[in-house]
């Protein structure tokens, strides 16, 4: 909604409205989790990304066998972080291409270690266009 407000746009506008935009949803993400993640429309379809991230990650077996601690983690976030172990979390953006247009996503990084298990954990939680 940001970028129909822009009527002729320098790349200068852009870049200061991408960042706008990427920050907000990084604030909601960290503030409610999956549940901060906005479902949107395009075109006759409905997305939930937040829904469908929940639901593949209830479905990482191995995960949930192994580490339930983390699985509950990461379905919980920003909530229940595990009392045993060591959490380390970062957040950044990528910018790559889709069907050579500039794509944007912003990623949660989570590495977990308790005693000899090690696990390294993505989402992407928001992206600009869908992949």
């Amino acid at each position: 909604a940001l970028f129909h407000g822009l009527k002729h746009p320098k790349a200068d506008e852009v870049e200061e409205t991408l960042r706008k935009v990427l920050a907000k949803r990084l604030e909601d993400y960290q503030q409610k989790g999956l549940e901060g993640i906005a479902p949107y429309q395009r075109g006759k379809s409905h997305f939930e990304p937040g829904k469908e991230l929940l639901e593949r990650c209830q479905k990482l077996k191995l995960l949930h066998k192994m580490a339930p601690e983390l699985a509950k983690y990461i379905i919980e976030y920003p909530n229940s972080k595990p009392s045993t172990g060591t959490v380390k979390e970062s957040f950044c953006w990528m910018s790559f291409s889709i069907d050579e247009k500039p794509t944007f996503s912003l990623v949660h990084k989570v590495l977990y270690k308790r005693d000899d298990l090690f696990f390294v954990f993505h989402r992407h939680f928001y992206v600009s266009r869908g992949h």
